[in-house]
């Protein structure tokens, strides 16, 4: 009967110890999934315009900076982690954390931004959710019943004009007609902010994308062979026609906004550096 016992005891302390190893094993397993994650570039875009800011008067923007790192994760997707820097109003810096997720194709898949919104109380980071029919954001606040419905439907490629989206703008030009003088139909979508007895709202317009050929362009100390598009806006903070230019690759190198036929202002590539020997982007 001692004999009995004694083997009991060994045998829990034996598949105890079998439980232990496998746990060790899936920590391990699941620590390397983590460390699958490959840093592929970081990179910086700037806006330059002469003279105000950009969007609407009451919330307009002024020396914007916005730093970024792509990172390709174990199923192939893309996330990427930034900072935006900011004044709003003038002389008044402000800064905004933002992910987002990328598919394999570079088309947005999620988006956070991490700040409150203006006329909400407490509540959290902006999140938003792409899908070919609809764009699904919530604010995550503390009093979810209170909180407005920020979904809104498409039936058209789509990209954010504000806020503003570098990577946004360059996945709708994947979807767009690349024969020379084609035009795309497309929506934006602005989140605005009006006021506390409307205190966020989507606005949709509609937008038409033009491819224009090849050029090769010196941006970010590289030259980079890229695809120039036009778009021409309806759009309350969208400039009416601006100029875009993308990587063949997908990576967004420009916009320019023009008025009358002259450069208004422009968002640039201003620091690109992609990893040693990756080369994914050229």
């Amino acid at each position: 009967m001692g004999r009995q016992l004694v083997w009991r005891v060994l045998g829990a302390i034996a598949a105890m110890v079998v439980l232990v190893d496998l746990l060790a094993i899936t920590a391990l397993n699941a620590s390397h999934e983590r460390r699958e994650e490959v840093e592929l570039a970081e990179g910086e875009y700037t806006i330059y315009k002469n003279y105000g800011g950009i969007g609407p008067i009451e919330s307009e923007i002024f020396n914007f900076h916005e730093t970024w790192t792509l990172s390709r994760n174990s199923t192939g997707d893309y996330e990427v982690e930034g900072l935006r820097s900011f004044e709003c109003p003038k002389d008044f810096p402000r800064e905004v954390r933002f992910w987002l997720h990328l598919s394999p194709k570079l088309q947005l898949v999620e988006a956070k931004e991490y700040t409150p919104l203006s006329w909400i109380r407490s509540s959290g980071p902006l999140a938003c959710t792409f899908s070919p029919r609809s764009v699904r954001c919530s604010a995550n606040g503390k009093d979810p019943a209170n909180m407005p419905d920020l979904s809104v439907a498409v039936d058209k490629p789509y990209a954010f004009s504000w806020p503003l989206s570098a990577f946004s703008a360059a996945a709708v030009t994947r979807q767009a007609d690349r024969r020379a003088g084609r035009v795309t139909e497309i929506q934006l979508v602005e989140i605005d902010q009006p006021g506390p007895s409307n205190p966020v709202m989507t606005v949709t317009g509609a937008g038409q994308l033009r491819f224009l050929g090849q050029e090769q362009l010196v941006i970010a100390g590289q030259t980079w062979q890229a695809d120039k598009f036009e778009l021409q806006a309806s759009m309350p903070v969208a400039p009416r026609k601006s100029l875009l230019w993308v990587s063949a690759t997908g990576l967004l190198l420009k916009i320019q906004a023009q008025r009358n036929g002259h450069p208004e202002g422009t968002l640039e590539l201003s620091r690109f550096k992609e990893k040693a020997g990756l080369n994914v982007f050229r």
